[in-house]
């Protein structure tokens, strides 16, 4: 069993795109059947830790699923095979998906994976002690993202503070990225997600979380936000309209056996050289909190549409969002 994990985790590290290829034959279940899908992820962190687990459990074929995996190093080669058509389902942030149903392209959300409770602010030790003293400091980011836009709306509506022209903000590549640089006292905060918080804690001493954005978004809209979730292609519906549902208790199961064994979970992470000690601070702090919430359930469909309707007033999404994006 550890052979297999190993070698397939660090197989999928060195995958490149090129293998990528259309499905062919257009393949139609029966109930009897399980259902066939391709499923595209990043190369490395804990969503390939997890699809590895799944399959390794045979949590998918337990539900009569059988799921092709697609790793990618590149997260636009990755996302753009998605949006061709290419992969059947995709685990990624949330908005990516809703922006591209937007433009037209023939998606639909399967539901949540996890909330903002993984990102948030991490400072070093002379870091602002409050979200109100962000303002005029220095901050690393990843911009252009959901995690991003969503950060810089609600921090301009509820604390008056505009990221940019309030507040510089340096633009990095990664987490690692941010925490490096709050380490090098090069900017006093950093807006990252798991596992990043956790390896700043750990490696910057007297550095903290000055604060969820998933804590900031219950203080004023009394709401979770979604973040990473799971979108599905029209044509495998069409090919199998109850894949949804297996996938949804694939997915529940996989992630109720994380919950109840972090340690292996964690575990999964040395052959990314990802520190189990990281990975399982990230999971026991109650920051990566991994659970499905499918849109199908009228309390997470609302809470998607509340923070699509506020990205899209901030014009973070390119239009409004429909009903129809949500697999009923």
């Amino acid at each position: 069993m550890a052979l297999t994990r190993r070698t397939l985790l660090r197989n999928s590290a060195l995958a490149t795109a090129a293998f990528v290829s259309p499905l062919g034959a257009p393949f139609v279940a029966r109930a009897s059947d399980p259902s066939k899908v391709s499923l595209g992820g990043m190369s490395n962190g804990w969503s390939l830790m997890a699809t590895t687990l799944m399959k390794e459990r045979g949590f998918d074929k337990k539900h009569k699923v059988e799921v092709e995996t697609k790793f990618y190093p590149t997260l636009s080669i990755y996302y753009a095979d998605y949006v061709a058509g290419r992969i059947d389902v995709a685990m990624g942030a949330w908005d990516f998906f809703a922006t591209q149903y937007i433009k037209g392209v023939p998606i639909k959300l399967l539901g949540a994976v996890s909330t903002y409770s993984m990102a948030g602010f991490l400072v070093g030790p002379k870091g602002p002690k409050t979200v109100e003293e962000l303002k005029g400091k220095s901050i690393a980011a990843l911009q252009g993202g959901g995690l991003y836009s969503l950060t810089k709306a609600t921090l301009k509506k509820f604390s008056n503070i505009e990221l940019e022209k309030d507040s510089p903000v340096q633009n990095i590549q990664n987490i690692n990225a941010g925490v490096t640089l709050v380490a090098a006292d090069r900017a006093d905060a950093t807006l990252v997600w798991e596992p990043g918080l956790a390896t700043g804690l750990q490696k910057i001493e007297g550095s903290r979380v000055l604060i969820t954005i998933d804590e900031y978004l219950k203080k004023h809209v009394g709401r979770e936000g979604p973040y990473f979730a799971l979108s599905i292609q029209n044509e495998a519906l069409k090919r199998d309209p109850s894949v949804a549902r297996r996938l949804e208790d694939v997915y529940h199961e996989l992630f109720a056996y994380v919950e109840k064994h972090p340690d292996e979970f964690a575990e999964m992470g040395k052959v990314q050289d990802l520190d189990p000690a990281i990975m399982k601070l990230a999971l026991t702090s109650g920051r990566l909190k991994l659970a499905l919430r499918p849109v199908r359930e009228a309390k997470h469909k609302a809470d998607m549409q509340f923070f699509a309707d506020l990205l899209s007033e901030a014009g973070g999404l390119p239009g409004k969002l429909d009903g129809n994006f949500y697999i009923g």
